[in-house]
Order: C-alpha cells, then sequence, then structure tokens
C-alpha cells in the first residue's frame, strides 16, 4: 500500500526522452508526436492511468510539472552532404519545441543539441554527415534522482525504454523511498519497465491523445 503521507496529495512528476518516445509512437500511429499528438490531454490521461492502478486509486494526485528532453541537430551546420529540406524539417520541429511545446502549462523542454560525427560510407568511401544524441539520459537520470532527494516528487512516470535509467530508477526506489512508473508500449521490451514499480501503456491512452 502506499504511505500513509500520501493519502492527502501525491506529487506526480513525468520525465520523457522524446526521441525515445516518438520512435515507437511513430510506429504506433505513422507520424511523430510532434505531429499528432495531443500534448494537451496527455498530462490528464497519465492521471487517469495512475488512477487505474490499485494501490494509486484512491489517492489524490497533483501534477508537479511534465519535462521533455529532447535532442536536435544544429541548424547552422554547413555541409554540401546535408538535405536542406531535411534542415528545413529541423527549423520547424526546433520552433515548435521552443514556441508551442515549452508554453503548455505543466510542461518544460530540456533541448540537447546533437552532435556532429563524420562517418566513413563504405560504398563511396567518403565522410556521410550523422548526427549523435549525447547526454540526455544523463540529464533525466540526475533530474530523476535530485528532485527525489529533495522530496519535489512522490511518483515519478519514466517515458523511455533506455537502459542507461535503470541504475537510477533503482537508487530512486530502493535508496529516497520514491515510487517510478513507466509509460511506454506493449509490443516493445524494456528493461526499465522491469525495474519499475508500476507500468502504463500509451494503447490504453491512445483514444484520447490522438488527434
Amino acid at each position: 500500500m502506499m504511505r500513509s503521507r500520501y493519502d492527502s496529495c501525491a506529487k506526480v512528476r513525468v520525465f520523457m526522452d522524446y526521441w525515445n518516445f516518438a520512435i515507437n509512437w511513430r510506429d504506433l500511429t505513422g507520424k511523430t508526436p510532434d505531429k499528432n499528438l495531443n500534448w494537451e490531454k496527455l498530462p490528464f490521461a497519465i492521471l487517469d492511468g495512475l488512477d487505474a492502478i490499485p494501490h494509486l486509486r484512491n489517492i489524490r494526485k497533483e501534477l508537479r510539472g511534465l519535462k521533455v528532453y529532447a535532442a536536435v541537430k544544429p541548424c547552422d551546420h554547413a555541409d554540401d552532404t546535408f538535405n536542406s529540406d531535411e534542415m528545413e524539417e529541423e527549423r520547424r520541429f526546433q520552433t515548435w519545441l521552443q514556441h508551442d511545446l515549452d508554453q503548455i502549462s505543466g510542461y518544460t523542454v530540456d533541448i540537447t543539441t546533437k552532435s556532429n560525427t563524420p562517418l566513413l560510407c563504405s560504398v563511396c568511401n567518403n565522410n556521410t554527415v550523422h548526427f549523435i544524441e549525447q547526454g540526455v539520459d544523463t540529464k533525466i537520470a540526475i533530474d530523476l534522482v535530485s528532485l527525489a532527494s529533495r522530496d519535489l516528487y512522490d511518483i515519478a512516470v519514466l517515458v523511455t525504454d533506455d537502459q542507461d535509467l535503470v541504475p537510477s530508477t533503482q537508487c530512486v526506489q530502493d535508496s529516497i523511498d520514491k515510487h517510478v512508473v513507466h509509460l511506454g508500449f506493449k509490443e516493445r521490451k524494456s528493461p526499465v519497465r522491469l525495474e519499475t514499480w508500476g507500468h502504463l501503456f500509451v494503447e490504453n491512452m491512445l483514444s484520447s491523445i490522438a488527434r
């Protein structure tokens, strides 16, 4: 059972790795979540999902924040091999992150710039442009532990399948005595889901959050 100090109200925070989530969302719906996810309704769907977990059902919950961690390409990158249409789409995406998603009540967007790592093409023997996401899982792990240690949430909803988050999840649950609930996809095997106190499935809330 939940501890008695949660009986009045449990503080909820959501931590989302955007691209980890987006790949699975696109496989499920055919589009990336910046195109067809109703972000305004997502927090309510998550709270409703938590209400469906037996041990959380009779506890009032307050959403303290939903933080989205997104990695982006550097828009000032200049290279003849870079696709200009892709760069224009990247600019649109970054504008959406900063001026649309980050402006929704309760949301915070943390943006990390991807690093450009040249790769040698085995066919043409030329260097190709390749952007690598770095640091997103580290930022989530730091926030997950630091906010828990300051008692700024009681329940964390973790939206990622990255196994690098397993140690911080274990720390938050075993050492700081918080509850972590994984939000993911039914067909996706996730080491994070196996470690968390509970889990939710996107498919169960799809009708309310998909545009």
